[in-house]
């Protein structure tokens, strides 16, 4: 091969490499190609919020194109992504933390520390959790779970009091629905309601026996939710308030409500189920952009961008407080103190047999008194 020809190979492909822990990284890029991340997102307003309060800013920073991989759940993702272990299509995970968990057991995943994602710092412990002593993904929001009522529909005679008692009201018949036994925050908070915690289960069934002729379904997903809520046909749903928020930009009234009158639960008094989606870097991946990138969306700037966007609590304390129209569906002031992470870890490990007693004991009493 003469000289010529190799100039004209250099003229037209850029190599770069960059050293990682697992050796050397070769990117292909041509010069009308930028580089790029690819980052995974649900979609719709998650989307819209992704490529508005990050994305954009974030190429503008950094000349880096974010280019984005749908996922339908981050449980569909993790799976692929442990498939492609060693050639991700992706560089970045966004996912609830239960499927992060499985995602790190399986080695595809790389430490994250405060040299190589510097607004680490800021962040609370509680939103940056350890696998054996090492981070490998951190909080991205916080949201709270708890009944959204259809306060506009329901009958004065009936108003929501503040109690858990309410929901357990006859004159409620086939007013309500909740999530199948798959949605943790649910079953824990119903374990409490009467007398369990997370890691004792049995009083949950016990509510849900005395809950279910209050039933009109129970919904696997929350499109499901939202439809029954925003048509009517139920006046109350378990939900995220961040779905909840959704429908509230579309004009629909509906307010999400906290019982205050729970037990105390590891020394939380009247808990409100509250857990965070995470995000890291995927191990093998383009690492060095994938780093920039956590680091940017842990940052105020776009926390609030991304948050303020979605109605959910952003995880940096120092993103300055959310519009009021938003903070309506967050946990504040004291609320913020009712905050209750439970043990998702231990759930995952026994969720099957919940699910199995589910069908047996629970499901043939939906809709159905007594």
């Amino acid at each position: 091969m003469s000289s010529g020809a190799i100039t004209k190979i250099q003229a037209t492909i850029v190599v770069v490499i960059i050293i990682v822990a697992s050796g050397a990284v070769y990117y292909l890029l041509t010069p009308e190609e930028k580089p790029y991340v690819t980052v995974t997102t649900w979609g719709e307003n998650f989307l819209d919020a992704m490529q508005k309060g990050v994305g954009a800013p974030f190429e503008q920073q950094y000349g880096v194109e974010v280019r984005y991989q749908i996922q339908a759940s981050s449980g569909e993702m993790a799976t692929k992504l442990i498939a492609e272990k060693g050639h991700p299509s992706a560089d970045v995970f966004l996912a609830s933390e239960g499927q992060m968990f499985r995602a790190t057991g399986a080695g595809i995943m790389a430490p994250l520390s405060e040299e190589l994602v510097p607004n680490l710092k800021d962040i609370p412990s509680a939103a940056k959790p350890t696998v054996n002593g090492t981070s490998y993904y951190v909080g991205v929001y916080g949201d709270a779970s708890g009944w959204a009522l259809r306060t506009d529909l329901i009958p004065p005679n009936l108003a929501y009091n503040g109690s858990w008692r309410w929901f357990l009201n006859p004159e409620l018949k086939g007013r309500l629905a909740v999530h199948d036994p798959t949605w943790a925050n649910q079953m824990a908070w119903a374990a409490v309601v009467y007398g369990g915690d997370d890691h004792n289960y049995d009083p949950a069934f016990e509510f849900f026996k005395d809950l279910a002729p209050n039933l009109k379904f129970v919904f696997a997903t929350d499109a499901e939710a939202t439809s029954a809520l925003g048509s009517g046909e139920v006046w109350g749903v378990y939900e995220y308030g961040t779905v909840i928020y959704g429908m509230a930009q579309k004009g629909i009234k509906v307010e999400m409500v906290y019982p205050e009158d729970m037990p105390t639960v590891q020394g939380i008094r009247s808990p409100i189920t509250f857990d965070i989606d995470v995000i890291g870097v995927v191990k093998g991946s383009k690492e060095d952009l994938a780093y920039k990138f956590v680091n940017y969306i842990i940052g105020p700037e776009a926390q609030y961008a991304y948050c303020a966007a979605l109605g959910n609590s952003p995880v940096n304390p120092k993103t300055k407080p959310m519009p009021a129209d938003v903070a309506a569906y967050l946990l504040t002031g004291s609320e913020l103190q009712r905050a209750w992470s439970m043990d998702l870890r231990y759930y995952a490990g026994i969720q099957d047999q919940l699910t199995e007693r589910w069908q047996t004991e629970i499901a043939p009493l939906i809709g159905h008194a007594p």
